[in-house]
């Protein structure tokens, strides 16, 4: 599996760019933090890491960490 970090950007098969701002693992399962980039209003999202690496892909350039 595709590792998961903060700061990573990601990019959906919609074009939208993501950033993750945390990785954290509670009560059993590792969950992930992140924000959609380049848009006016301040969006928090989270999910399981295995739904995250499924929905999108590293952008290896554009990482910011």
């Amino acid at each position: 599996m595709t590792e998961v970090k903060q700061g990573t950007q990601w990019g959906g098969s919609d074009g939208n760019l993501f950033h993750v701002i945390n990785v954290i693992d509670l009560e059993g399962h590792t969950w992930v933090h992140y924000q959609q980039d380049n848009i006016d209003e301040s969006r928090l999202f989270s999910c399981w890491v295995e739904s995250f690496v499924a929905r999108f892909k590293p952008m290896i350039n554009e990482a910011k960490g």
